[in-house]
């Protein structure tokens, strides 16, 4: 039996990317109930290779179930699998990093072992996060409900391994006042559940847990994969079109005080993004 398969389907549309190296059939998101859903997100931080560069050489993941390839493409920055789906049960999941390169194959190493409880008819994702070359690993359980008529779902996870506990914080971009805490109290590594918010255009800040001043980011207005890029200078607030009828997550990564001059040092700093898990 195939351990995973690609899903794919007109009406919902998960985590947005689907790598077209990868031939497997596709089914229905409503087929195969007796099977777990998986998807993975790269949010590592590469170190920077030149003093004028911090993608030079850039590397990404090769994944496996239980040894089986899942894609002919490595997995790079910023970037996520979609759903796929595997057999419930004990399920190993291997992260080979690998220099990216068009029609060229470079040697790739294992750099993370990930056991994963997989449960029939339940959604998961794996996000690595850290340094590339000695990935962290994060793995939620994902709820998946249908928002109500006006409302977004909304939750957080905290990648950055230097920024401390956070809250987020925000309002209506066409509202007055202090932006109130939507999210608070996110250790590194953790996640809210998704909450229920209005749909609409928010002003967000990420603040220090307790703090009402908001961090420095370098994160671009309606920042969400596959444009999960960060920006080129630090702001304290930003504009997220979070809408009606969408699932998201919001993804908080990179370093508050990365060496971002220094070679060999980490390169990306504090920025948030977000994943659409799923539209209805």
């Amino acid at each position: 039996m195939n351990k995973f398969k690609i899903l794919r389907n007109a009406s919902l549309i998960f985590f947005i990317i689907i790598f077209s190296g990868c031939e497997k059939e596709r089914v229905g998101l409503q087929d195969a109930p007796d099977m777990a859903k998986v998807a993975v997100m790269n949010v590592v931080t590469p170190n920077r290779p030149s003093s004028v560069s911090a993608s030079s050489g850039l590397l990404g993941y090769l994944l496996y179930i239980d040894n089986n390839l899942l894609y002919s493409t490595a997995l790079i920055p910023n970037k996520t699998t979609g759903y796929f789906l595997v057999d419930p049960g004990s399920r190993v999941l291997k992260a080979d990093s690998t220099q990216i390169g068009t029609n060229v194959t470079f040697p790739s190493a294992t750099v993370s072992t990930v056991n994963l409880q997989a449960e029939a008819g339940k959604f998961y994702s794996v996000f690595f996060t850290g340094k590339v070359q000695s990935p962290e690993t994060v793995i939620t359980t994902d709820d998946l409900t249908r928002p109500a008529a006006g409302k977004t779902h909304v939750r957080v996870i905290n990648l950055s391994p230097d920024a401390g506990a956070i809250d987020v914080a925000g309002k209506f971009t066409t509202a007055s006042g202090t932006a109130p805490v939507l999210f608070s109290n996110i250790a590194y590594k953790n996640a809210t559940a998704f909450t229920a918010l209005d749909g609409g255009f928010y002003r967000l800040e990420v603040r220090a847990a307790g703090s009402p001043v908001a961090l420095g980011t370098y994160t671009q207005d309606n920042q969400i994969v596959p444009l999960f890029i960060p920006g080129s200078s630090s702001r304290t607030d930003f504009s997220m079109n979070l809408e009606a009828g969408k699932v998201y997550t919001l993804v908080i990564r990179g370093y508050l005080d990365p060496s971002i001059a220094t070679v060999g040092q980490i390169a990306n700093p504090l920025s948030v993004g977000a994943l659409i898990n799923v539209y209805f």
